[in-house]
């Protein structure tokens, strides 16, 4: 079971990661580009939001990725004697961590956007 758990895991959170990385082109609406794409006096607030987005998705994804990686690692290393078959409850398991990665990832993700916009608008205030 833990050998299927781990390798789900991993792959589910692959999927997860790359729907991160890909989040802040994805939320490029046409208004979006029409707005970034304006003539501003000192500085575009819809691109500061849109960077933020972006920067946030970005280091979410990557961390996501990046323990893939070390799951995918952690099975490769797993002692032979393992039992190589799929297990359903090492599945379930790993749909349910995956989905719970996936919530937290998107708070962090949230959480990151509003902490870099706050920094950005007190530069601004300045």
């Amino acid at each position: 079971m833990f050998k299927t758990f781990l390798q789900f895991t991993s792959i589910i959170t692959v999927l997860l990661s790359s729907i991160f990385l890909v989040l802040g082109s994805l939320s490029m609406s046409p208004k979006n580009i029409l707005d970034l794409s304006g003539t501003y006096w000192g500085s575009s607030p819809y691109a500061a939001k849109s960077y933020c987005s972006q920067k946030a998705d970005s280091i979410v994804g990557t961390l996501l990725l990046l323990i893939s990686f070390a799951l995918q690692v952690w099975v490769v290393y797993l002692p032979a004697y393992m039992d190589d078959s799929v297990n359903r409850k090492g599945v379930v398991l790993a749909i349910i961590v995956s989905v719970v990665c996936f919530v937290v990832g998107l708070v962090s993700s949230n959480f990151l956007q509003n902490y870099y916009y706050k920094q950005i608008s007190e530069i601004l205030k300045k």
